[in-house]
């Protein structure tokens, strides 16, 4: 068995090379799977992976030692009736998964109703999966506040957290996680209907054993290190939807600056004092942005089809930045510093109004080699 870091208070951390397979090593077609299907749901387990299936344990890849991986089989307690199925692999993902998840659905639909303990925990095992999914992966996971990082977490101790979750406030400052941005951890306990809330494993049992974790120092600051590492593990592989949507729209707006505006990149006129330049990248927008207190980045301004961002300074300083339509060549606002105006503001207007022409010219040289 081969160890390239100490992963000993990692409770679920896998290894970099597990990750590198995943995302591009053999184990990529078990990613590419698991995207594609929102029935399914990841997890860590420090050498292994698990693929779960209305919460119950559908597929296990273990890492025996470098590049060299185990497949187990779902949990045989819901297959009672023993029924065949093709021993999983890599080459046989799209046989085996099919048929592991038709032993699972047999199972819940054979669910005796006077088994209340064994309908209790097979419900909330589905139930909380179903609130990874709609919480992590649907079309409102960019707006919820939390996301889910981590299920079933067993402590040294043997207790149990049903759901682990950071708060991660939906806005784009937040999501962008800056250095400067705290997140802070949160556990869940889930619990189907009434009756469990009270007796043997009810909330007060899990309060209790929740202050007793609190106070092993060592073990939360673990714990926090553990999930930090897990998010970044779930970003590092995709399985972040609203960061997945994110990137579409990026990659979107940058085909919108790069087609529509980069035909203006290099124009630039000036008087005897101010010069006025088109912003040239995203960078660009945020120095912008940063340097006059306003919204021309984080207002993705550069995403707009139908304007051009131009930036007007003295010594090279921005004093304002200007928004004209690609319409008409006219200007639609222009703001110094916290959106004020400076001392310069008509004049810098009547300036980009007399270059009007070159932006024409552009345009029609653009027209021309379309033609």
């Amino acid at each position: 068995m081969y160890l390239t870091t100490n992963y000993s208070n990692m409770a679920r951390r896998i290894s970099d090379e597990f990750i590198n397979d995943l995302l591009q090593g053999e184990l990529s077609e078990i990613l590419e799977y698991v995207k594609s299907d929102d029935t399914l749901d990841l997890e860590f387990r420090k050498t292994s992976i698990i693929i779960y299936y209305r919460g119950g344990k559908l597929l296990e890849v273990k890492e025996k030692s470098k590049n060299s991986y185990e497949f187990l089989s779902g949990d045989d307690n819901y297959n009672p009736k023993k029924k065949e199925y093709t021993k999983p692999s890599i080459k046989d993902l799209d046989k085996y998964i099919p048929q592991f998840k038709y032993i699972i659905d047999l199972y819940f639909g054979g669910i005796r109703l006077d088994n209340k303990d064994r309908v209790r925990f097979s419900l909330e095992n589905e139930i909380r999966q179903h609130i990874v999914r709609e919480n992590n992966f649907t079309n409102k996971a960019d707006q919820t506040d939390y996301f889910i990082i981590d299920t079933e977490y067993q402590t040294k101790h043997g207790k149990k957290f049903d759901i682990v979750a950071i708060e991660w406030e939906a806005s784009s400052t937040s999501r962008k996680l800056q250095k400067k941005y705290t997140p802070k951890i949160v556990i869940f306990e889930l619990k189907y209907a009434e009756d469990s809330i009270k007796g043997k494993c009810g909330l007060g049992d899990h309060l209790k054993d929740f202050e007793m974790f609190k106070k092993n120092e060592d073990e939360v600051k673990s714990f926090k290190s553990d999930m930090l590492e897990i998010l970044k593990h779930k970003r590092e592989l995709g399985l972040i939807e609203a960061e997945i949507r994110k990137q579409q729209k990026y990659e979107e707006n940058m085909k919108i600056f790069t087609e529509i505006k980069s035909q203006y990149f290099g124009l630039k006129f000036s008087d005897s004092l101010i010069q006025i330049i088109v912003l040239e990248s995203i960078e660009a927008y945020k120095a912008e942005g940063k340097k006059l207190k306003h919204c021309v980045y984080s207002s993705d301004y550069f995403a707009k089809p139908e304007s051009l961002i131009l930036s007007a300074r003295i010594n090279d300083e921005p004093i304002e930045t200007v928004e004209v339509s690609l319409k008409n060549f006219k200007v639609l606002q222009c703001r110094g510093l916290q959106n004020s105006n400076t001392e310069y503001h008509d004049r810098i207007i009547e300036l980009v109004h007399k270059n009007r022409r070159k932006f024409n010219q552009i345009k029609r040289q653009k027209v021309l080699q379309i033609a």
